[in-house]
């Protein structure tokens, strides 16, 4: 058994053993094996790869207003890297956003990857079928470092969960 969730500048995994999370239940802790804290870059990410896996498109303006950035400047490098995606048909793209296709939709997560600078998805402008789309985005930009925040350091630095928040990376 296992549990993933989020907030807005978080993910976080439950323990994955009943005889664990319950002992840490009577513990008065969370039963919280790791966390990953995200930065401003991650969260922009993790809603753009929401957005395309949800709604199987992306309108560039909307995201731009939603986001707070202007989306086809900050993503420049992924949207030119989508050409090989709408030749294989997997998508079609106009200066307005971009649209999964019936096809494109067996292959969302390879398709979501391009927005994950942690997954290099295009090799020539083709879809490399051995990657697979990671749980949680961490990091920023093209330098981006996992934080795996122990259960033994919430532990340590107090009561589950508020430990995390107080780890954010700089």
């Amino acid at each position: 058994m296992t549990s993933i969730s989020q907030t807005p500048d978080m993910y976080w995994q439950n323990e994955k053993l009943l005889p664990r999370y319950y002992e840490r239940l009577d513990a008065g802790e969370l039963p919280v094996a790791c966390g990953y804290a995200l930065n401003p870059d991650d969260q922009v990410r993790r809603e753009t790869i929401m957005r395309l896996m949800c709604d199987m498109k992306l309108d560039y303006a909307a995201m731009s207003q939603s986001l707070g950035v202007d989306f086809l400047s900050y993503f420049a490098p992924e949207i030119a890297g989508l050409a090989g995606l709408e030749h294989d048909g997997l998508i079609e793209t106009d200066d307005r956003g971009m649209q999964v296709t019936q096809s494109g939709r067996l292959l969302i997560r390879n398709i979501a990857m391009c927005f994950d600078p942690q997954c290099s998805c295009t090799s020539g402008g083709r879809l490399l079928a051995n990657h697979m789309t990671p749980v949680a985005i961490v990091g920023a930009g093209n330098q981006r470092t996992h934080r795996r925040v122990s259960s033994a350091r919430a532990r340590n630095s107090g009561s589950g969960l508020r430990s995390f928040g107080s780890r954010r990376r700089q």
